[in-house]
């Protein structure tokens, strides 16, 4: 049985010492929707939804709805503005068009924030485990139907970027039968894989029409035949059309645009060269070191580093790292970063010619029966600490007992992500009181995982982890509002962040 009118009371207990540090999340007291049936055949209908929501301390700052169609293809928001309110209920409103798919819709998710960020964010699984079932039911002429390319050429497919970036100008068509085209996005591959440029087009509902927009190539991209290797176009309720490699291959469109970049190497790619260990006691003898992890030599000409994203410490020259070979720099020493390492933690910023920017966060030392031990981070910017072995392949990691960390968390913490807004790159920090199963994603408005980054067992302390703006399928997401999420021994907790392009 489908429940349209859901009242949540809450409980409060007294004799309850409050501090001043609001910590607790709002939450939600009730929810509708009126009309429970709409019918947009011939024109558009305007959906309400009220919905209620109170704060112990701070006050609600804001909340967002989310409803998905049946299919679940079709999704649509409602926000609401609370103002710092202890306890409201505010209306807000959809409007539904007339290709909005047929059927019964659902909520999907509630996001609600307080004056001071503290998020509550409720997914579907979690709605229905609470028995809140809100639904409406669309009635229209529904548009199935995902939209076609119809057109792809390049005004030129050799570019030397020597000297400075290269700009080409791509047309590209499409057409839909019914709702009309709303965006494409166009994916091109360096000849290695390792690296991507995308161009979008914005069609605003055109049922058939060619744009033309400018596509940027760095200066010291790879060399090499860079190749199309994805299209994906979306109509007004946004149905998608997606051809991979293997279906571009399969309809004959083959899209490659050579790349010179005067080098007989290559750059090194930040996927590949990382800092592998940095030791952060603030004395003369703090280095950090490059690993290539790759199996080609690369160049590190025109990358910066810095413990700042102002990137003004150190500029490489011509240094080339062989493959599974080591750059070591030492602080305070020529032609070396200069930048003191805190003891009490740090973070380094390391960026390619191309401004990618890969960012690890430097936890306290720590020790082990008199000896001071590093960390060592992957390509993901997930670190442990390790024995120091500069210009040597790390040691294993190690795994530390409670009381040897230093300010071992005392409960678990998920912390703002930095930066934020972010554009491509950010890291999400954590702390972890003791050692368990640990799960962290990465969550579109849509309530959608778009990313997980971690789901396994980690050991207690002050962690963080690196995202790049990729997927699980590995595509680029859009900009605009993301929310991310670690559970712990059954526990969630959420955040937002902004990803702007």
């Amino acid at each position: 049985m489908k429940i349209n009118h859901i009242i949540i009371y809450s409980i409060f207990i007294s004799n309850v010492v409050m501090s001043q540090d609001d910590i607790t999340p709002p939450a939600m007291t009730y929810i509708s929707v009126d009309p429970t049936e709409i019918d947009v055949q011939n024109e558009n209908d305007t959906l309400f939804i009220n919905f209620g929501a109170s704060d112990d301390l701070s006050g609600v700052s804001n909340a967002q709805l989310g409803f998905s169609s049946p299919s679940g293809n079709q999704s649509e928001y409602a926000s609401f503005d609370f103002n710092g309110a202890m306890a409201d209920t505010l209306t807000s409103f959809i409007i539904m068009e007339e290709y909005a798919e047929s059927g019964d819709w659902y909520l999907h998710s509630v996001s609600i924030n307080d004056e001071v960020n503290n998020n509550q964010y409720y997914s579907h699984s979690e709605l229905d485990s609470l028995e809140i079932f809100i639904s409406f039911t669309v009635y229209s002429r529904t548009d199935s139907i995902p939209p076609e390319m119809v057109y792809i050429s390049l005004d030129q497919t050799e570019v030397d970027v020597t000297e400075s970036e290269a700009a080409i100008n791509v047309a590209f068509g499409a057409s839909d039968n019914m709702s009309g085209v709303s965006n494409a996005q166009l994916g091109f591959s360096s000849p290695s894989g390792s690296h991507s440029e995308y161009i979008s087009f914005d069609f605003n509902g055109a049922s058939m029409d060619t744009l033309v927009n400018e596509m940027t190539i760095d200066q010291y991209s790879e060399s090499g035949d860079w190749y199309l290797h994805s299209v994906s176009i979306n109509d007004e309720v946004n149905n998608n059309q997606y051809y991979d490699q293997s279906d571009l291959n399969s309809i004959g469109i083959e899209v490659i645009i050579n790349v010179n970049n005067g080098s007989e190497l290559d750059p090194c790619e930040l996927g590949v060269v990382y800092v592998s260990e940095g030791f952060n006691s603030g004395v003369d003898e703090d280095y950090i070191e490059i690993y290539n992890s790759g199996g080609n030599d690369c160049t590190l000409e025109g990358f910066q580093l810095d413990n700042s994203e102002d990137l003004e410490d150190f500029t490489f020259g011509d240094i080339v790292i062989p493959a599974q070979g080591y750059w070591i720099g030492y602080e305070n020493v020529d032609s070396s970063f200069s930048s003191s390492l805190s003891s009490e933690g740090d973070s380094i910023v390391f960026a390619d010619p191309a401004n990618n920017t890969f960012i690890i966060i430097l936890e306290p030392m720590a020790e082990i029966d008199g000896i001071e031990i590093s960390q060592s981070f992957d390509a993901e910017g997930v670190g442990c600490y390790t024995e120091p072995s500069p210009g040597y392949i790390n040691n294993d990691c190690i795994i530390l007992e409670n009381d040897q960390y230093i300010n071992l968390p005392d409960k678990v913490s998920l912390h703002q992500n930095y930066p934020n807004p972010f554009n491509p790159n950010t890291i999400i920090s954590y702390d972890l009181p003791k050692s368990g199963i640990v799960n962290i994603n990465i969550i579109d408005i849509s309530g959608k995982i778009v990313k997980t980054l971690i789901n396994g067992h980690q050991d207690a302390g002050s962690r963080s982890i690196h995202w790049n703006s990729i997927t699980d399928k590995g595509e680029k997401v859009t900009s605009g509002l993301y929310f991310y999420t670690i559970k712990v021994e059954g526990r969630s907790y959420t955040r937002k962040m902004i990803l702007l392009k």
